[in-house]
């Protein structure tokens, strides 16, 4: 095994970058986890404030992306933010970010084991 050696300032600026790229990867793999989550027929329409029909209506027509998992249909955050910029969608919640809210408590709500409404 070689020894390298390397200046004070060099090993300080190594360090630096590398807590970018720590930084960088963390980042991303909290946006990743956060868009593989998925919400109910339900739950999506009480948070948009639209009918389960609506719903229907949109993924008829590939308005709406979604994803079946037995038997039960399931919108992802990423699917549901690209419906809404394309304007298939009009949503209740005024801001991307007060939606994001709102599709985390639903999350963390069934993960605790609560049901009702968030607003």
């Amino acid at each position: 095994m070689e020894v390298v050696t390397m200046d004070s300032r060099a090993y300080a600026e190594l360090n630096k970058k590398l807590d970018k790229i720590l930084r960088y990867v963390v980042r991303e793999a909290r946006q990743s986890v956060e868009s593989e989550k998925v919400i109910t027929n339900d739950e999506l329409a009480e948070l948009l404030g639209v009918s389960l029909r609506t719903l229907q209506r949109l993924r008829s027509r590939d308005k709406l992306s979604y994803k079946i998992i037995y038997g039960k249909c399931y919108y992802s955050l990423a699917d549901i933010e690209k419906s809404l910029r394309e304007q298939t969608l009009y949503r209740n919640p005024k801001t991307f970010g007060e939606l994001r809210k709102n599709f985390r408590l639903i999350i963390e709500n069934r993960k605790n084991g609560a049901v009702g409404t968030v607003r």
